[in-house]
Formats: structure tokens, sequence, C-alpha cells
């Protein structure tokens, strides 16, 4: 017989929900929305600043492997099961975490660990698996220091937390290549960042570290493991529909051809961190406002919402896609423009206004409790952009992948369609849907005229 464990469930008075002791000091989305924005673009200037530092330091080789290990932990982390759990019962519940809470996001740090530990054994050895193993074990550990925050209204802290202690980890990394003989060395200062995170969450929700002296406790996992497996899952399909097409076409084409294609693609997609940073805000106040308000006034949040940021999105990739040529030679130079060489900048922007409902709309579902919709999207879409690209891209290169690129985002047209059905008409009335169509279709027209005409 299977038992849901609730964490602290919501106080009643009179059969209604009590609004949790900080919602009137919640801060409002734009405020939210800016902290974590301009926190990510510390993050990004850190980053962008030291490639040349570290690429010249490390060497090739060295600098392929310090790569790879970001790039399997930020994959890791993704699989942090109680997270997106935690936030979505911590916001409806209107409580601050329990011991309940603790201990789940213990039990799913020492999953995450291990896991973390036998991928980095494969990765690099022993080496490897202890950095990799004990990162990814420090970010399960902050899970319930980050839903509580988060339930609070306070994910732009969360987030600012975040991107400032990885900044000070790149930084960090930059002064050892100078010095250090060994690229392992530059793989603690991760560690350090994910316990410096652990350590400001905690403190943040008066815990100050409590969380790491809970016993870790299976049986809440496992009552939850169909959400943490739809969690699991997600995160495994979209890493391959965000990777695919370029992973795929690296291994079909020359370094040239892969390198116009991965410039211009890192170009459009970039303006993806307001649609992550959006999601992270709107998920919990629709969590919480479900709990309180119940869940027509959720969809009435979430509606306006995503009218504003379609809107907004449309508005400046509209502008891009008619001025591609000047943003192209402003940020990535006139090489990009040469002729001969394949125009793909305006078709990723669109993509980019199709992407920006995946962000929001699976922050909504998880808000309602819903992890299985979204799994079961991502992993058809992820099953068709394989199959294509596996044709496309070795057929007509470049060109194949931008298609492949392009075939993912059936995700979020499945989405879209769901919950189109699921909303109710007074909330989502047929003009909207049709305004929404007539947008799409808009930014497509422009973007593949502009792309033929080259």
């Amino acid at each position: 017989m299977r038992t849901t464990v609730a964490l602290d469930p919501a106080p009643q008075r009179g059969g209604a929900p009590i609004a949790p002791p900080w919602a009137g000091s919640e801060r409002s989305l734009g405020r939210n929305l800016a902290e974590l924005l301009s926190s990510h673009a510390v993050v990004a200037a850190v980053g962008v600043l030291s490639l040349p530092l570290l690429a010249r330091n490390l060497g090739v080789a060295a600098y392929g492997q310090f790569s790879l290990f970001l790039t399997a932990l930020g994959v890791l982390s993704n699989l942090d099961l109680a997270r997106p759990i935690l936030v979505r019962e911590l916001a409806q519940s209107g409580r601050g975490a329990s011991a309940e809470a603790n201990a789940l996001a213990v039990t799913s740090a020492l999953t995450l660990g291990v896991v973390a530990a036998l991928v980095g054994l494969l990765l690099g050895g022993p080496v490897w698996a202890a950095t990799l193993g004990l990162a990814a074990l420090l970010h399960g550990a902050a899970a319930s220091g980050f839903a509580e925050l988060s339930a609070r209204g306070r994910v732009g802290l969360a987030g600012r937390i975040r991107n400032t202690a990885w900044a000070l980890a790149l930084t960090t990394a930059v002064g050892a290549s100078f010095f250090a003989a060994s690229v392992h060395a530059y793989a603690w200062a991760f560690c350090g960042a994910n316990l410096y995170i652990l350590w400001r969450y905690q403190g943040a929700v008066s815990q100050r570290l409590r969380t790491l002296v809970v016993a870790p406790r299976f049986r809440l996992l496992m009552d939850r493991r169909e959400r943490a497996a739809d969690v699991a899952i997600f995160a495994g399909a979209s890493a391959v529909v965000s990777s695919a097409d370029k992973l795929i076409l690296e291994r079909c084409t020359d370094q040239e051809t892969f390198g116009h294609y991965a410039g211009q693609y890192d170009l459009a997609v970039k303006v993806n961190i307001i649609s992550t940073a959006l999601g992270n805000v709107i998920l919990p106040r629709i969590a919480a406002i479900v709990g309180r308000e119940g869940r027509i006034a959720a969809e009435r949040y979430f509606v306006r919402v995503a009218t504003w940021a379609t809107l907004g999105y449309f508005a400046a990739l509209l502008l891009a896609v008619l001025l591609h040529g000047r943003v192209m030679a402003l940020v990535l130079g006139p090489d990009f423009l040469a002729p001969g060489t394949s125009l793909l900048y305006p078709l990723f922007l669109f993509g980019v206004f199709v992407h920006l409902f995946g962000f929001l709309i699976t922050a909504y579902q998880r808000a309602l409790g819903d992890f299985r919709t979204h799994r079961v999207t991502y992993i058809a879409s992820a099953t068709l952009m394989l199959m294509v690209g596996a044709y496309a891209i070795p057929a007509h290169g470049a060109a194949g992948a931008a298609a492949t690129y392009l075939t993912a985002r059936t995700a979020e047209l499945g989405l879209i369609g769901f919950e189109a059905r699921r909303l109710s008409r007074e909330v989502l009335p047929p003009w909207r849907l049709i305004a929404l169509c007539l947008l799409a279709a808009t930014l497509g027209t422009c973007a593949a005229a502009v792309t033929l005409r080259s």
C-alpha cells in the first residue's frame, strides 16, 4: 500500500487555508526577476572574461577536461530530485522547511552524490569521482534551503547567492591556473562554492547547516517516487533536446561549419536566461496561490504573466530578426556573415520564442503537482529530434541541424496544446490562442524570409 507523506500541510481556519507567515513580505515578480537577471549577468561576464585566461593557462587538453567537469556538474545538478518537489510542497503548505523536508533533501543529495561519483570515475578516475561526487552532494543538500527561500518569495536572493558563489569559483579557478600543475585542483573550487551556497541558504532561513545533521530517510523519496522519476526522466530528455543537434553536427561536419552553427546558436539562446529566471520566479508563487486562493486564481496569474512575456519576447525577437546582420556583426564579428556561410540565427530566434512556453508551462505544471505531463512531452520530442537529426544532419549539415533544433520545439507545442485544453475558457478564451498563433506565424515567416533571402 502506497503512502504519501505531506510536509506540514497548510494550516486551516474555518475550512480555508491561512496565508503563510511571510505572505505579506513577498517580493514582486519584477523585483525577483531583476535580481535573478542581474546575478546571471555577473556570472556570465565572469565566464566570458575567464575563458581566454583559462584556455591559455591550461592548454587545449586540460581546458577540455575542465569544461567536461563543468558540463557534467551542470547536467547532474538538474537531477536534484528533491528541489522542485520541495519548492511546490513548501509554497503550498505555507510553512518553513521541517525535519522531513531536510531529510528528503539529504536523501536526494546522497543519491545524487553516488551517481555523480560514478560518473566522475568513468570520466576521469578517483579524483574526479571525489570532486564531482562532493560538489553534487552539497548541491543536493541545499535543496530545502532553496525551496524555503523560493516559497518565501525570495527566489531572487537564492539565485544571487548561487550565481555569486559560482562567479567566485570561476575566479578562483583562473587564479589557480597560474600556479597549479594539475587541472584537478580547479574543480575543488566548485565544491567550495556549493558548500558556501548551502551555508548561505541555511543561514537565510535560520537553520545554519541543520540539514547536514538530519538522517536520510529513503522512505520519503520512495513516497514521492513517481514525481522523482518524472523529474529524473525529464532532466534526461531535456539534456537530449538541448544538445543533440550540436553533438551530431560536431561529428558530421568540419570545425569551421560547426563553429558557425555554434556561434549563431549560442548568440540566440542567450535570451533563455530570461525564460529560466521567469520560470524560477513563478513556480513558488503559483504554488502559493493554489494553496491560498485556489486553482482558478493560479490559472489567471499564469495566463497574465504568460501574456506579457509573450508580447515582450515577440517585440524583442522580431527586432533582432530584422536587425540580424548588425547584431551578428557586433557580437560575433564579420566572419559569421561571410559569403557562402549559412545564416541560421533568425531561425534560432524563432525557436527561442517557442521555447519560452516550455519554461513557463513546466513551472506552472510543477506548481500544480503535475510532473508527468512535461516528462512525457519532452520524451516524445527528444525521440523525434533524434530521428530527424540522424537523417537530416548527415545529409544537409548545418541546415539539417537547425531543422533538428526546431523539431525539438514540438515539446513546447505539445505543452501549449495540453494546457489549452485544460485551462478554463474563462481564463483562456479562444482569441488569446488565435493571437498567439498569429504572433508565432508572423515571427516564423519573417525568420524564414530573412534566412532564405540570404
